[in-house]
């Protein structure tokens, strides 16, 4: 038989075992409320982090946005730019051939009696005409001016000039190519 001890009576041993079972569970949910509260905080940190590091990145997504468009808006400015300059340089090519035409025209057919009335540049031909005292003289200028100019001059038409007043004048016509012109002052071909 099991002793009789009323230090130990079963209604307090009750008492006991109900109160330590709430202690226990008053702990264990203390030490769960603790540990809920820290996996929270951390969460909320690691957020907290997340979120700098997401205005970060869109911060510098904006800043290489800016910089793409401003690196497009170059682009679009440098070929408007070298379209500029390519006609630019077109223009100076014409000028320096209609220069290189004048002055040849100047120089050389005056001193061999050859007299120019009519320059034409048309459809990318260059046609010339005028008088001329020989042929000798229109067939050695045509050289002359074709060397000068890196372009062969064709003569088109050779004929005697009954209206002019010296009956030994000739009429004639001259062809070359306007762009082989060009294209001889852009390669330097020509001599001044």
């Amino acid at each position: 038989m099991a002793h009789f001890n009323l230090l130990r009576f079963p209604t307090l041993e009750r008492e006991q075992k109900q109160r330590q079972q709430w202690q226990t569970a008053g702990l264990g949910s203390l030490l769960g409320a603790l540990l809920v509260g820290s996996v929270l905080a951390v969460q909320s940190f690691e957020t907290d982090q997340l979120v700098a590091q997401t205005q970060g990145l869109r911060s510098q997504l904006a800043e290489r946005q800016r910089l793409a468009q401003t690196r497009q808006q170059q682009q679009v400015q440098n070929q408007l730019i070298r379209q500029q300059l390519s006609q630019l340089e077109q223009l100076q090519s014409q000028q320096q051939a209609w220069v290189l035409l004048h002055k040849g025209l100047l120089e050389v057919p005056p001193h061999h009696g050859i007299r120019l009335q009519r320059l034409q540049v048309e459809a990318g031909q260059l046609d010339l005409q005028g008088q001329a005292a020989s042929a000798q003289a229109v067939s050695s200028v045509a050289q002359m001016l074709a060397e000068r100019w890196g372009v062969p001059l064709n003569l088109q038409s050779l004929e005697a000039d009954g209206s002019a007043r010296d009956a030994a004048a000739l009429s004639f016509a001259w062809q070359g190519q306007w762009p082989a012109l060009l294209n001889a002052v852009a390669s330097g071909k020509t001599k001044p």
